[in-house]
C-alpha cells in the first residue's frame, strides 16, 4: 500500500469531525486544569487528543524560557483524560432511572428500570411526606458535598431540611493548620472570595527551589499536569530532591530522590525532631523569624519541642524508636535542609488527611517558618493539601437564571463526620449518649440543631472514598430513603441508593452548575492565573436518556451548534 493511500484512508476518518476543547477536572487533580481537544462525529466524542492551544506541534517546550517562566506551556493530559472516551459509552454506563427492589445494601436487593416520571415523583413525594411529618425538626436532608459552610446540592437554599457542614472532606487538616498558624482561611479565599491571602505556589516557581522535599506525596503518579513537568524539569537543572514515605513510589524513582522511609503515621514525630535539630544546632533563620514571625508562638513552640513543657525533649533519639527512622539520618536531614534555602517542602493527603493529620501539617508549616521557606521565592507553606491557589469564583459565571432561595441551611456537623452523625443519632434516640456527647462527637456548634438524618442524596461514587468505610456503609444501608446520580451501574455507592439516576458526565455533556456552581471556568493550572478555562458541552448525552420527562417537554440540552468555539483557553 502507497503512502499516498494511506494518508487518504486516514484522512477519510476525519471526514465531517468537529472539534471542541474542554478541560478534564473530574478526577480531582484540582491544579492540573488539562486542555483536552475532542473530536466529535454524529455527536459521539471519537477521539481525545492533548492540548494544542499553545506551542502547536512542539513536543518538549523548555527551550523556550519565556514559555517555561510563565507557564504557558501545553497542558496535557494524564492517560485518566485521555479515557474518557471509553468512559463516557462504556457497556456498563447508567441510562435510565432505577429503582430498588429489597434489602440495602452490598449484595443485597436489585434494581429495577422506571420511567423519569416514576423516579421524580417518588423523589418529590418522599421530600414532601418527611417535611409533613417533622414539623419541628426539618433537618432531613444530607448532600454528599457539604463543606465550606455551604451544600453543593443546588436546590439546598429551597429546602428547610438540608443541612451544611464546616470544613472540607479533602483539605481539613491543611487548612486547620493554614488558619491557625498562617492566618489564611481557604474558605475565604477558595469559596467566598472575601480574603486576598491564597497558599499555594504557581508551578514555574520550582525552578527557584534548591531542594523539593515531597512528604507523603507522589506526584507523578496523583497529580498531573504542570506541576510533575515543571518537577522533572528543575530535576534536570540541577534541583535536588527528597521523599518521606512508608513507600518508595514513581516520583522517587523518576526525580532520583532520596528516600527516607518513615512508620505510616508518625510524620508529626519527625518533624518535631527535625524542629530540635533546628533550635539546639542553631540552625534556624533568625533574620526571618525576628522580620515575620510571631515571637511569643516561636518561644511556646521552642519550649514544647526541646522539653520544658513536660519534660520530654523531641530529639532524633526519642523519635527513632516512633517513626523507624534512624536518629543520624533524621539529624543529617534538618542539617541539610536547613542548608539549601529555597526549599520547597510539599507535605500532601496521604499525612494531613487521616485522624490527627492537622498537627502533622502544622509542624510542616513551622518548619518552612523556622527556616525562612514562607512566601519566598522557591518556597511554600508546607504543609498545605492544596498546591495552588484556587479563586475560581473570581472567574466569570454564566448567567442560568436560577433565582437562590432565601432558605439559610443549619450548620451541623464537620463534613468528615458524616458516618459518626449516623451512627450517634441512633445511639441518641435510644438515650445511649447524651446531646453534648453527640454534638462533640461530630462537632455540631451549639447554637445549632442537632441532625436527624433520614434521606441522603448522593452523585458520585461517595458512600466508599472516605474513612470507616463498613460503618458508613451500614449507616447509609440503614438511611429511610436515599437517591441520587450515578455514572454506572456497577458502582459501590449504587448499592445504598433507593432511586438512582442517571449523571451526565459534566465537562462533556452538560452545562449544569456543579461543585458550588464554579466549575464551568477553570482558572489555569498552578496558580499562574494568566488565563482560564471553560468546560463547555460538546456532545450530548446516549440515547437512551436523551428525554428525561416523556410528554413533559423536559429535555436535555442540545450540543452547541459551533463546538470549535465551546471551550478554549482565554486569556486574562
Amino acid at each position: 500500500m502507497s503512502r499516498e493511500s494511506v494518508v487518504e484512508k486516514l484522512g477519510e476518518r476525519h471526514e465531517g469531525v468537529d472539534y471542541f476543547y474542554t478541560t478534564c477536572h473530574n478526577n480531582g487533580c484540582w491544579d492540573a486544569t488539562c486542555l483536552i481537544k475532542c473530536s466529535v462525529k454524529d455527536d459521539k466524542i471519537v477521539a481525545i487528543e492533548p492540548d494544542d492551544s499553545v506551542n502547536p506541534g512542539v513536543a518538549r517546550e523548555d527551550d523556550d524560557e519565556n514559555a517555561v517562566q510563565t507557564g504557558m506551556l501545553q497542558a496535557r493530559a494524564c492517560p485518566m483524560g485521555h479515557a474518557w472516551r471509553q468512559e463516557l459509552y462504556s457497556e456498563n454506563r447508567l441510562l435510565y432511572p432505577m429503582k430498588r427492589v429489597g434489602g440495602k445494601g452490598s449484595g443485597k436487593g436489585r434494581f429495577e428500570r422506571i420511567s423519569w416520571d416514576e423516579a421524580l415523583d417518588t423523589i418529590a413525594g418522599k421530600m414532601k411526606q418527611m417535611a409533613e411529618e417533622n414539623p419541628d425538626h426539618p433537618w432531613l436532608y444530607y448532600c454528599y458535598y457539604v463543606a465550606f459552610e455551604s451544600s453543593d446540592f443546588p436546590f439546598a437554599s429551597y429546602m428547610p431540611g438540608t443541612i451544611t457542614g464546616w470544613g472540607d472532606h479533602s483539605t481539613s487538616g491543611s487548612a486547620a493548620a493554614e488558619d491557625f498558624h498562617l492566618g489564611v482561611r481557604l474558605t475565604d479565599c477558595l469559596i467566598k472570595g472575601t480574603s486576598d491571602a491564597f497558599p499555594g505556589f504557581e508551578a514555574p516557581d520550582l525552578l527557584n527551589s534548591k531542594l523539593v522535599v515531597l512528604w507523603g506525596f507522589d506526584p507523578m503518579v496523583s497529580w498531573f499536569g504542570h506541576v510533575p513537568y515543571y518537577m522533572k524539569l528543575v530535576q534536570e537543572r540541577g534541583c535536588k530532591f527528597i521523599l518521606i514515605d512508608p513507600v518508595y513510589n514513581v516520583s522517587a524513582e523518576t526525580l532520583g530522590a532520596q528516600w527516607i522511609p518513615i512508620r505510616p503515621g508518625t510524620d508529626t514525630a519527625f518533624g518535631l525532631a527535625v524542629a530540635y535539630v533546628l533550635y539546639t544546632e542553631d540552625l534556624y533563620d533568625h533574620e526571618y523569624v525576628a522580620q515575620w514571625v510571631e515571637p511569643d508562638g516561636f518561644e511556646e513552640w521552642r519550649k514544647y519541642v526541646v522539653g520544658e513543657v513536660d519534660g520530654v525533649a523531641h530529639t532524633p533519639e526519642w523519635a527513632e524508636p516512633i517513626t523507624g527512622i534512624p536518629a543520624e539520618t533524621i539529624g543529617a536531614f534538618a542539617r541539610y535542609y536547613a542548608s539549601m534555602k529555597p526549599v520547597h517542602l510539599q507535605q500532601m493527603y496521604g499525612v494531613s488527611k487521616r485522624n490527627l493529620g492537622d498537627y502533622a501539617a502544622a509542624v510542616a508549616m513551622l518548619l518552612q517558618a523556622m527556616t525562612g521557606n514562607l512566601s519566598i521565592p522557591g518556597g511554600c507553606e508546607g504543609g498545605g493539601a492544596n498546591l495552588v491557589t484556587q479563586p475560581r469564583l473570581f472567574a466569570p459565571v454564566p448567567d442560568t437564571g436560577q433565582i437562590k432561595g432565601d432558605v439559610v441551611n443549619p450548620i451541623t456537623n464537620n463534613n468528615n463526620k458524616v458516618t459518626e452523625v449516623m451512627h450517634c443519632q441512633k445511639l441518641y434516640a435510644a438515650g445511649e449518649i447524651t446531646e453534648d456527647e453527640f454534638r462533640r462527637r461530630i462537632g455540631c456548634p451549639a447554637d445549632s440543631p442537632l441532625p436527624n438524618l433520614k434521606m441522603a442524596i448522593i452523585p458520585n461514587n461517595y458512600i466508599n472514598n472516605q474513612h470507616h468505610v463498613s460503618k458508613r456503609m451500614q449507616g447509609f444501608a440503614d438511611m429511610e430513603f436515599s437517591w441520587g446520580w450515578q455514572y454506572f451501574h456497577d458502582q459501590p455507592s449504587i448499592e445504598f441508593l433507593d432511586i438512582v439516576l442517571p449523571s451526565p458526565v459534566i465537562q462533556f455533556e452538560s452545562t449544569d452548575m456543579h461543585f458550588f456552581g464554579i466549575n464551568r471556568f477553570w482558572n489555569s493550572p498552578s496558580g499562574m492565573m494568566n488565563y482560564f478555562l471553560f468546560a463547555g458541552k460538546g456532545v450530548n448525552p446516549p440515547p437512551a436518556r436523551s428525554v428525561r420527562r416523556t410528554g413533559s417537554g423536559w429535555s436535555w440540552p442540545a450540543a452547541s451548534a459551533s463546538p470549535t468555539s465551546t471551550a478554549r483557553r482565554c486569556s486574562t
